[in-house]
């Protein structure tokens, strides 16, 4: 019972550590594009 408490809290923490990339690289995307809006004015 313990052990596949443990392996459930690890995929939990795989899943969140996946979402910060996937957050981080909409963000990252995000302002590349205003960056990019705002050399072609």
């Amino acid at each position: 019972m313990a052990a596949s408490t443990v392996e459930d809290e690890n995929e939990d923490v795989t899943r969140r550590s996946q979402h910060v990339e996937d957050v981080k690289e909409q963000e990252m995307t995000v302002s590349f594009r205003v960056q990019l809006q705002h050399r072609i004015r």
